[in-house]
C-alpha cells in the first residue's frame, strides 16, 4: 500500500475530481466563447470591449488551464522502496 503523501486522493475520488475539473472547464470556456461572440456581434467598435473581455477573463482561463491540465492524474504509481 503507498502513503507516500505525494500519491494523491483514492482513484474513485480522483476520478470524481478530474470529471468536475473537465465539466468546469468546459463551461468556462463555452462562457468566454459566448463573452467573446457577444462582443463581436455588438454594433460597437469591438476592439476596446475584446479587449476588456479578453483581459478580464485571463485569470479564470489560466486557472482552468491550471486545474484541467495540471492538476489532473498523470501516474499513480509509488515509488519502489528499497
Amino acid at each position: 500500500m503507498c502513503t507516500d503523501a505525494k500519491a494523491g486522493p483514492p482513484a474513485p475520488v480522483e476520478k470524481r475530481l478530474a470529471g468536475q475539473a473537465g465539466r468546469a472547464g468546459t463551461a468556462v470556456h463555452h462562457m468566454v466563447a459566448a463573452a467573446y461572440g457577444h462582443v463581436l456581434a455588438s454594433d460597437e467598435k469591438p476592439s476596446g470591449a475584446l479587449m476588456n473581455v479578453i483581459e478580464a477573463s485571463s485569470p479564470i482561463l489560466q486557472q482552468v488551464r491550471y486545474a484541467t491540465e495540471l492538476l489532473l492524474p498523470h501516474d499513480r504509481t509509488c515509488p519502489q522502496e528499497g
